[in-house]
């Protein structure tokens, strides 16, 4: 009996040891992941700050400029063309690539992860968006065309969608309007004649034909737009 009771309580201390060593694994894994983690977001935010706020809107202005210029979506060479157009605008805007790089490596970190659960990963893309100005998020927006046709998984656009990105990016008439007239009331004139394009931006944006809807999590402007967009139908 006495030796029974010796043998059950040294399997109890092996698998308490097992167990044991199991969560200083697990901890050490999570570990891992935060140091890296921490390493990314401060160069992620380093390079966030070397962003010009009036740069980011000169540059969304072009886009807009482009899109009402290219007449997107009448035509699939019209398509082309303004992705084309766009993706040009934005290489030339030399400091925003390597903010894209750091924010790519980012969001596959906690994409790929396997040291931190599912929730918790939601918990991380929300602290990633919560950090992002919306006139960032609208050129990270215009910049997932170039990466649709990518066949690599996960590419940038799957990393976008997946961290529900643009939840928070204020897509209404009222915010695109202070993009286009970002440093001066000259182009007022301008933006008069261009509001029926810019009603148009609005509605390729949320057509899905731009980004997965999926994009915009449960942005309270989609609904606001479907909503709208359902009271006007015949």
């Amino acid at each position: 009996m006495i030796n029974w009771l010796i043998a059950l309580g040294t399997i109890a201390s092996a698998i308490g040891l097992i167990y044991f060593s199991f969560l200083t694994y697990k901890n050490q894994k999570n570990n891992e992941f935060h140091s890296l983690f921490k390493v990314l977001l401060d160069e992620h935010n380093r390079l966030l700050n070397l962003l010009e706020i009036t740069e980011l809107k000169e540059v969304n202005e072009s886009i807009i400029d482009i899109f009402s210029e290219s007449e997107c979506c009448i035509s699939h060479e019209n398509n082309i063309q303004f992705n084309n157009k766009v993706e040009e605008k934005i290489d030339s805007y030399s400091q925003f690539k390597p903010y894209l790089i750091t924010l790519f490596r980012l969001l596959k970190l906690i994409s790929l992860s396997e040291k931190i659960h599912h929730a918790d990963k939601k918990e991380y893309y929300g602290l990633v968006r919560g950090l992002i100005s919306s006139e960032i998020l609208f050129l990270v927006l215009f910049n997932s065309l170039s990466f649709r046709d990518e066949n690599d998984y996960p590419n940038y656009t799957n990393l976008i969608i997946e961290a529900k990105l643009f939840e928070h990016l204020p897509i209404t008439e009222e915010w695109i309007y202070k993009q286009y007239i970002s440093n001066s009331e000259e182009n007022l004139p301008k933006l008069i004649f261009k509001a029926i394009e810019l009603r148009k931006l609005i509605e390729y944006i949320f057509s899905g034909e731009l980004i997965n809807l999926e994009a915009f999590g449960k942005s309270i402007y989609l609904k606001k737009y479907q909503t709208t967009a359902k009271n006007v139908l015949p």
